[in-house]
């Protein structure tokens, strides 16, 4: 549980140091406000992670089109959100609540630990450094394999000799050649290469000679060999300018040191809980293991389950550590607010029992981060993470439009139904089909002899398609959920109950000319439904019908509250760029 979660620290870290920034300046689609902007990066991201483009068949420039739309929608939901100040009704939040501390705990990660590493001020010192190629030499000793503490003590011992000469005067290029394992350093122009700052980065060899002053003579030990080093010259080179270069500086920085404060963020965490002092009451744990084991468990019904123990007043403990103790009521906040086990089954005693550590630990990491004041940070109209944004929206729309949708009564449902009963309560004459379709004729031919010869249709073929067409109340036929035209609709409702027909032909838009045999699954007349009949499904379409034009009316607001400015000569370049056709 640990590791997992620290690798889920590195790779968000990752996310947001390693993105070119700039893009976010220079590639705007869109503005809310003076504020609030959305890039082309991310108007990408959100067409491919809701489907976009599957939604409306690969038009990619309808499908961003149309997603830039929404994405402005949730922004204006999201900052709307926090001018109603329905960020300061703590119950709201309890939906979003482990998300948000999730959020902290990462925040906690940036700002206490990797922050300097690659914060502004990393970045700036880093700067300073680009400007320098340091020009030096070297004797390389290498290890032989397998060295014994006497050979590496007289490794040592030559090294320090060497540069004790080499600082007395002796030449340096002189005892390269007696003495480097490496034939670069023995040359004559037996200067290395020069040592940029993005290579003192790789390795910590080199960091060390970057780092040293023109003329020092210095030993540096890898796993390899034992180097004698002396700075020849210092050269000052060329540079961008401060902002072309800090995404560039942040990357590199990121690369490097994301395990050194990924570590370090680890050792703290586990020091949080000293596991030498935990004690358990093996009772009460193996009671929420045995919980935990039912399937869905934390999916559905965990809250009622631990909800109804504590009505009973047994809020029985689970274990006590050093600084603290956990009980059921505790457990729950865990659960609730900060981690969940998710939807497995078959958990081990001693993986439950990690996952608990774990969970306390990243509670007690949270509640630092509200003490820094972190949460303001994450918790604002312009934050970036999609989980909060959704959560944020999803309490907005419930605040917002679900209380204004007026009560289902009976006598609103009537009224309703009388308004709808020809277009909603009109029950349309519809059959379903099973369908072998082939480009040939003679295939369809053979695959009739064998459903005559008893061979069940949906053993006929590999693909068996399923197919629902609709009768409207003017006599056309459609297809039913599908956008596909209706070729097979009207021999489809020839049919009766079980019954096949085929080959029937017709020209497909795409494909051409293909032959089908079809076979009646199900088949339905048209009807007028009564209220009676409709009641099933009538409180839902109430419920719909309102909300969809209460929805929309929120919308027309906030067009009005929230200025919007798109930039639709950006979108098409960037969509150019992207090698798309904006059309």
């Amino acid at each position: 549980m640990t590791r997992h979660l620290f690798f889920l620290f590195i790779a968000l870290a990752l996310l947001f140091y390693c993105e070119p920034l700039h893009s976010q300046q220079q590639d705007i689609v869109a503005r809310i406000t003076d504020k609030y902007t959305i890039s082309f990066p991310e108007l990408k991201r959100y067409v491919i992670d809701y489907q976009y483009t599957y939604r409306y068949s690969n038009n990619i420039p309808e499908a961003a089109r149309k997603a830039l739309d929404d994405m402005i929608l949730n922004r204006m939901k999201v900052i709307d959100f926090f001018d109603r100040r329905l960020n300061e009704k703590r119950d709201l939040l309890q939906g979003i609540m482990r998300v948000l501390n999730e959020e902290l705990a990462i925040e906690y990660f940036n700002t206490q630990f990797f922050d300097k590493y690659v914060g502004k001020e990393a970045v700036r010192n880093a700067y300073k450094q680009m400007g320098k190629e340091v020009v030096y030499r070297q004797i390389v000793l290498m290890k032989p394999k397998s060295a014994s503490p006497q050979v590496m003590d007289s490794l040592k011992s030559l090294a320090k000799i060497l540069r004790t000469k080499i600082e007395s005067g002796v030449s340096f290029t002189e005892l390269a050649r007696e003495c480097s394992s490496d034939t670069k350093s023995t040359d004559d122009c037996d200067l290395m290469p020069p040592l940029t700052w993005k290579m003192s980065l790789f390795a910590p060899m080199y960091g060390a000679i970057f780092h040293l002053s023109v003329g020092r003579v210095d030993i540096v030990e890898t796993s390899k060999d034992i180097r004698v080093v002396k700075v020849d010259r210092i050269d000052t080179v060329g540079v961008p300018s401060y902002e072309e270069a800090k995404d560039d500086i942040r990357r590199a920085l990121a690369g490097k040191y994301m395990f050194v404060a990924g570590n370090e963020f680890d050792r703290m965490k586990k020091s949080l809980v000293n596991e030498s002092s935990v004690k358990w009451n093996e009772l009460g744990m193996r009671r929420l293991l045995r919980w935990s084991n039912i399937p869905g468990f934390y999916q559905t019904v965990y809250s009622d389950t631990i909800g109804s123990v504590l009505s009973q007043g047994d809020n029985f403990p689970i274990l006590e550590y050093d600084g603290g103790k956990v009980v059921l009521r505790e457990y729950l906040h865990l659960i609730n607010d900060v981690l969940t086990l998710g939807r497995g089954t078959g958990i081990g005693e001693d993986d439950f029992k990690k996952f608990i550590l774990e969970a306390v630990r990243t509670d007690k990491i949270v509640r630092r981060a509200r003490g820094l004041g972190l949460e303001k940070d994450i918790l604002n109209p312009g934050t970036k993470d999609p989980d909060l944004i959704n959560g944020i929206i999803r309490i907005y729309d419930g605040q917002v439009i679900d209380k204004q949708i007026p009560p289902a009564t009976e006598e609103a449902l009537k009224v309703f139904y009388q308004a709808n009963r020809d277009s909603l309560y009109y029950q349309l004459a519809k059959v379903n089909i099973y369908a072998v379709v082939d480009s040939s004729e003679s295939e369809i031919e053979k695959l009739k002899e064998k459903l005559d010869q008893g061979v069940h249709f949906e053993k006929l073929a590999g693909t068996v398609l399923v197919k629902t067409y609709v009768r409207k109340r003017d006599g056309t036929i459609a297809s039913y959920f599908s956008t596909e035209p209706p070729y097979l609709g009207e021999a489809a409702f020839k049919l009766k109950l079980f019954e096949t027909a085929g080959p029937i032909d017709y020209d497909d838009s795409a494909t051409g000319k293909q032959y089908a045999l079809i076979k009646c699954m199900a088949t339905r007349g048209d009807k007028q439904l009564t209220f009676d009949d409709a009641r099933k499904s009538i409180v839902d379409n109430f419920r719909k019908y309102y909300r969809n034009r209460i929805a929309q009316s929120v919308t027309e607001l906030l067009r009005k509250k929230y200025a919007v400015t798109i930039y639709g000569d950006v979108l098409r370049q960037n969509l150019i760029s992207s090698g798309i056709n904006p059309q």
